[in-house]
């Protein structure tokens, strides 16, 4: 039996009952004869009919859905691009009359990737389905286990130690015990999972640019990861072998997507070809600031321990003249997030020759100083030459209550030192130290 004979049999067994059986009869012959255009026109007329019914049913929906991707996949396997696109058309337009997704299961991902992949690249009939796709993806929610891959993941013990470990040791948090079921997550650039199927598709096609592009609002750090070393061996210079992962990981902090972020990084030094070492990266200090930028953010963003959390012996000291607790709690706040912010200001001011080397690294870090320190962007009519000089006027002017000012130097203090002292010895140590003995599964 042909392919085409075995794809109508198997196409007959899941015909909409809403609609004549005389019609797919003379769809099937069409088909067998290859008679594109017949074809087209009958699937058209069918659609019409079974979209149109009064009191649709949901189940109807779905076959319906069916029956139009099975039309629009035997378009595009027969090379018919107009009329194949043409079903895609009817296909998204099904997607947008049914009942809200709770979430994107399997069997529907697959369709929707199927005909990205099979239409033509570089197309405008491409371009335009996935941007039809993605808008209607924003209304589907993350899946739990999504959810679960947009918070910052739990280590997982192994019994060796790698570079990974030494590095997600520092980044982890201590799983939560608490039963509320979290909240839905919507993307309005699209589902995260679209997103990631496009980018492995598009970085098949080697079309790296339109991948890289994708990954960025994906959560699959490790795979993106491994399209930017593919993309670098292949047609970067060695001298921008940092350039590569720096970009990517500020821009994912950009979308405050800071999982995703550490990720990537953690990814890629690990296994490209020219780094392949633990930090510090003597050859590479743009690599140094990444990493200490993560930490910095990693101070900001993961519940502490109980250690942690604590405050340093200088703040409790300057804070004793509080005798109300909440006032008390309030300026320890206040100290906190303070140190946060010269730390931030610190990193910029040591690496300033490095993050020259490329002036979209500067807006990427004035962005990233609003999100996540609340810096207020530097008011410009020619804001280019003079960036480096805009980002440290901000960053020396802080949102920070006076009162606490000489807590906060302490608290910048210590937060500082922790830092440098953390990455000199976390390493030579490592190896003798069970508590950190982990590693992100990247295989």
């Amino acid at each position: 039996m042909s392919n085409v004979d075995s794809h109508d049999e198997h196409h007959q067994n899941q015909r909409p009952s809403l609609s004549s059986t005389r019609l797919y009869d003379k769809l099937d012959k069409c088909k067998r004869d290859k008679d594109f255009y017949q074809a087209h026109q009958i699937y058209r007329t069918i659609y019409f009919r079974l979209i149109n019914q009064p009191h649709q049913q949901q189940e109807n929906f779905v076959e319906i859905l069916d029956f139009i991707y099975n039309g629009a996949k035997y378009f595009l396997d027969h090379q018919q691009s107009n009329s194949g696109y043409d079903l895609c058309k009817c296909f998204v337009e099904i997607l947008n009359k049914q009942e809200k997704y709770k979430e994107l299961n399997e069997g529907l991902l697959s369709k929707i990737c199927k005909l990205y992949e099979l239409l033509r690249p570089y197309r405008d009939e491409r371009i335009e389905y996935a941007y039809n796709i993605l808008r209607w993806s924003e209304t589907v929610p993350s899946s739990t286990s999504q959810q679960q891959q947009e918070e910052l993941p739990l280590a997982t013990p192994k019994t060796r130690t790698s570079f990974s470990s030494s590095i997600l040791s520092t980044l982890t948090e201590p799983s939560s015990s608490s039963t509320i079921p979290p909240p839905k997550i919507y993307h309005k650039s699209g589902h995260p999972e679209v997103h990631e199927r496009f980018a492995k598709i598009l970085w098949n096609e080697k079309n790296y640019k339109d991948s890289r592009y994708h990954f960025l609002h994906s959560h699959d750090g490790i795979e993106c990861a491994n399209m930017l070393i593919d993309l670098h061996t292949n047609y970067g210079y060695p001298s921008e072998v940092d350039l590569f992962i720096t970009q990517v990981v500020l821009q994912y902090l950009c979308l405050k997507n800071f999982h995703t972020a550490y990720l990537v990084f953690v990814t890629y030094v690990e296994r490209h070809p020219l780094i392949q070492q633990p930090p510090p990266f003597h050859l590479y200090p743009i690599l140094n600031f990444v990493w200490f930028l993560l930490l910095c953010l990693k101070k900001m963003l993961v519940r502490s321990t109980t250690t942690e959390q604590q405050n340093p012996r200088d703040i409790r000291t300057n804070l004793s003249s509080y005798t109300d607790p909440q006032q008390r709690e309030q300026q320890a706040s206040i100290a906190s997030f303070t140190s946060k912010v010269k730390c931030f200001s610190t990193l910029c001011e040591l690496y300033k020759p490095s993050l020259n080397r490329d002036t979209t690294l500067l807006q990427y870090l004035e962005r990233i100083g609003q999100l996540f320190f609340g810096i207020k962007q530097q008011q410009s009519s020619n804001r280019t030459p003079n960036m480096f000089e805009n980002l440290f006027q901000n960053l020396a002017n802080p949102p920070v209550d006076s009162s606490s000012s000489n807590s906060a130097q302490a608290a910048s203090n210590n937060f500082m030192s922790s830092l440098f002292f953390q990455q000199q010895n976390q390493y030579s140590s490592i190896s003798d130290d069970n508590d950190m003995d982990f590693d992100l599964d990247v295989d």
